[in-house]
């Protein structure tokens, strides 16, 4: 019977812990992310970055972008939505620069990405993928 008892418990406590409500505002705050796959032809890329949620729905973020041959840096802007149960989606344009390159015409390419992702930790934590066809992406964001 205790067996019994203590498997309802633990049922019950899983079962809060993914009912929690969240709003725009449980991912307010800077985050550190990085993400890894492959874009366009199976072109691999690998980024780091910081992305602000402003606890309203815009984001703001820099990021780093290694590709075979070249670093790009951006800065990005754009649109979160969440809902109740923890999932969400970023929407996102990149305003892509050739890292410190002189001989190379160093003219921004605006580019867009939309991530999908689950909130965890409470909202210390998002785990993400990339949305576009032919992308192939993962991304792990940590509250800052």
């Amino acid at each position: 019977m205790k067996l019994i008892n203590l498997m309802a418990i633990m049922g019950m406590a899983a079962a809060s812990a993914f009912s929690q409500s969240h709003t725009l505002q449980t991912l307010k705050g800077s985050y550190i992310f990085t993400q890894q796959g492959n874009v366009q032809s199976n072109q691999s890329v690998t980024g780091l970055g910081t992305m602000t949620l402003d606890g309203t729905g815009n984001v703001t973020c820099n990021e780093t972008i290694q590709l075979p041959g070249s670093n790009v840096v951006s800065n990005c802007a754009g649109k979160y939505y969440l809902n109740a149960d923890g999932s969400g989606a970023i929407e996102i344009a990149y305003d892509l620069r050739i890292e410190a390159d002189a001989s190379i015409e160093n003219t921004p390419q605006i580019s867009t990405a939309k991530f999908k992702f689950y909130v965890a930790g409470g909202g210390k934590q998002l785990k993400a993928i990339r949305m576009e066809n032919g992308v192939f992406v993962v991304a792990n964001f940590d509250k800052n």
